[in-house]
């Protein structure tokens, strides 16, 4: 009957603190994945050229990024190809913290 008990009440305690670091906000800058859902509104796994440019300022150089970044020139930006992007993007602000 101790054993049972004692079970219970470690489950008890213990449930919380797993439910805790579940629920753990992220902090920082989204995640490439993260940002690609986000912006794919269509919802087809690929960005178009207006999905990616929604938002953006700099519209210039967000359609450059864009048109580097499809490397299979199809119109469209997988996260494969998204991600190039982002990289690069975290490259730029890191060297930019550093001046």
């Amino acid at each position: 009957m101790k054993i049972v008990i004692t079970t219970l009440l470690l489950l008890c305690i213990g449930s919380p603190l797993c439910l805790a670091k579940e629920k753990k906000k992220r902090t920082g800058p989204p995640s490439a994945e993260e940002a690609f859902k986000t912006l794919d509104k269509s919802g087809d796994s690929a960005l178009s050229l207006e999905e990616f440019l929604e938002g953006k300022s700099g519209q210039e150089k967000a359609r450059a990024d864009f048109t580097k970044a499809d490397v299979d020139k199809d119109g469209s930006l997988t996260l494969e190809e998204f991600s190039t992007i982002e990289r690069s993007g975290a490259r730029e602000r890191k060297r930019k913290k550093k001046e």
